[in-house]
């Protein structure tokens, strides 16, 4: 499938939330919002039961959970930057509507007080509950862009709090009335410059003989744009057929990609995320692991091998293999080439840190395991990395062209491949 991401809420009368919590993941609730009549926030309890169930961790809970002994409510929740976001919904209300929003509020709350977090919630108390109150009105969405929050509501600042200004502007800005309400007017630099960052990550299952049974690489263009006046912008590229599905910022024009296969935008001033799209072609990994087990009554070996591969010579950095050990396992004794491994033995994992790893280098881990008991479980192992200037899915740019404003501005590309989830099995 293809979705446009376009501006939420755009049905307002069908589209609405009727609470909004944000809370820290101990349960202590920062901020909340009545949106169509009081909701008292027990109505969370079950939420916060099921977060303790899950060590406490709100990450392993699906987005979307029902309310016991209400009329058909849910509550749908985002956890991000160690915050929990909240919006107790109806059964008729599209989830994903809510995900997105309750992701942006977190973007935009980032980019005001980065970096976020509870503490910050609390001194800025006010500025936050004004920022929420003009993105959520009476349950529908209503100015998510940035730029246009910051126009209207100003950032914190030293020396405005010191002056006791006021944080929200006097008259509306002439950007959230226009048709490109993403973008300030009047933007002027002296040096005029856009840069993409185009951040690809794998997901891949290894089957024990080492062949790929599955893959697939979904991606993320990050821009950095510096341009003055009201430029508009066109990326091509040389192989478009190979992506498969896209969500884009609303300042791309969506029917000109489907037509012509060009990301053709205006685009807001500062970063953003251009756009996101999906591979799902086979690929070569850049990482190869090799390993060996064998258990017996009551004891084992294990031999790893992990070594680069097919990454037209840049080197693997931050490479992290994780081994979930059977519980039978007592202890381990195991020697690293390369890095530090440890082993806890309350949960049962084993990590290795290997680091970087250059061309026609293999890191090797070795030594044996203590079982309690015979057991016949091969443990899936999960392999962590990033490659700095490789693309993994293939995709290739063709030009990156800057119209409508006379300079000549500067351009940079640049590509990020990093795991998502890579598994070798045993």
């Amino acid at each position: 499938f293809s979705i446009k991401y376009s501006p939420i809420g755009s049905n307002l009368e069908e589209f609405r939330m009727e609470a909004f919590f944000l809370a820290s993941p101990t349960g202590e609730y920062l901020i909340e919002k009545h949106l169509c009549g009081f909701i008292d926030r027990s109505i969370c309890d079950n939420f916060w039961e099921q977060v303790a169930q899950a060590d406490n961790d709100p990450k392993q809970l699906r987005p979307l959970i029902p309310i016991p002994n209400t009329q058909n409510r849910f509550i749908c929740h985002v956890n991000r930057h160690g915050l929990v976001y909240m919006g107790i919904v109806s059964s008729e209300f599209p989830p994903l509507w809510c995900i997105e929003f309750l992701q942006r509020v977190d973007t935009v709350l980032n980019d005001y007080f980065t970096p976020i977090s509870a503490s910050k919630i609390k001194e800025y108390f006010v500025l936050v509950y004004q920022i929420v109150d003009e993105m959520l009105d009476y349950g529908a969405s209503n100015l998510t862009e940035p730029n246009g929050l910051r126009e209207l509501i100003n950032p914190p600042s030293t020396v405005g709090t010191l002056l006791g200004s006021r944080t929200v502007a006097s008259t509306l800005p002439e950007s959230i009335l226009s048709n490109t309400p993403w973008r300030k007017k009047n933007v002027r630099y002296t040096q005029n410059e856009i840069f993409l960052d185009f951040v690809e990550s794998i997901h891949a299952i290894v089957d024990r003989n080492g062949i790929t049974t599955y893959s697939t690489v979904s991606g993320e263009a990050h821009a950095n744009c510096k341009l003055s006046g009201f430029p508009d912008v066109c990326l091509s590229f040389q192989n478009p057929g190979i992506i498969d599905d896209t969500a884009f910022h609303p300042c791309v024009r969506y029917s000109r990609f489907t037509n012509e296969k060009v990301v053709s935008f205006v685009p807001p001033d500062g970063r953003f995320v251009l756009m996101k799209y999906r591979v799902l072609s086979p690929m070569s990994l850049p990482i190869y692991v090799r390993p060996e087990f064998t258990f017996g009554k009551d004891s084992g070996t294990i031999a790893i091998q992990v070594s680069p591969r097919n990454t037209q010579g840049h080197p693997l950095e931050n490479v992290v293999i994780e081994i979930p050990f059977p519980p039978e396992v007592a202890s381990v004794s195991l020697t690293a080439s390369q890095g530090p491994f440890k082993f806890d033995s309350i949960k049962k994992i084993g990590r290795w840190e290997i680091g970087k790893l250059v061309i026609e280098r293999t890191a090797s881990l070795n030594g044996q395991v203590t079982l309690s008991a015979e057991t016949d479980v091969r443990p899936t192992l999960t392999a962590q990395f990033r490659v700095a200037m490789l693309g993994s899915s293939g995709l290739k740019i063709n030009s990156l062209d800057v119209g409508h404003e006379r300079y000549k501005p500067y351009k940079g590309m640049r590509f990020l491949t990093r795991s998502g989830s890579v598994q070798i099995r045993t």
